[in-house]
């Protein structure tokens, strides 16, 4: 079963370790990117940060359109985690599925043409675009860093991104 998707640019890092683990059942990470799918020294580095008996998998669009429902039917817990929003469009325009609501956490601020929503959440046209298309099927999204911190639901984000 996937118990968080998620879309973090940081892909696994503290808030991934100490925050979402203690509260979301988790025995493996699925990672989707295909960049970060043919980077072995990341996958690496990504299999080394999190506690012994949590199993990363790094996987491209493409193989992750077979792993994530095996993720699903499965009776173990998975994060899915998608780097950016435009790889999470690319897997559903792809023919992906996905269950459950989307979790939207770090999106650099430092990028041309991004708009902070909140702290730490900054987003580009391109990626507004994305997560109105992606809510747009159905999709609940909510803005929420870590778990002790409230959801700022995808439309009441939108209003802010308007009067910005």
């Amino acid at each position: 079963m996937v118990t968080l998707v998620r879309v973090d640019d940081r892909v696994i890092h503290g808030q991934t370790m100490a925050c979402w683990l203690a509260q979301v059942p988790c025995e493996g990470i699925l990672i989707v990117d295909d960049k970060l799918a043919q980077n072995q020294q990341m996958i690496n580095i990504y299999r080394n940060t999190v506690p012994s008996g949590i199993r990363v998998f790094v996987f491209s669009v493409e193989k992750a359109k077979v792993k994530i429902p095996e993720a699903i039917g499965s009776a173990k817990n998975y994060f899915v985690i998608f780097r950016t929003v435009l790889t999470l469009k690319d897997y559903l325009n792809s023919g992906g599925v996905l269950e459950g609501e989307i979790n939207v956490g770090p999106a650099s601020g430092g990028r041309p043409g991004a708009t902070v929503v909140v702290p730490t959440i900054a987003l580009t046209g391109e990626e507004v675009s994305a997560y109105h298309e992606i809510a747009l099927r159905g999709y609940r999204i909510y803005l929420q860093i870590v778990p002790a911190a409230k959801k700022l639901w995808w439309d009441d984000a939108v209003k802010k991104i308007d009067k910005t």
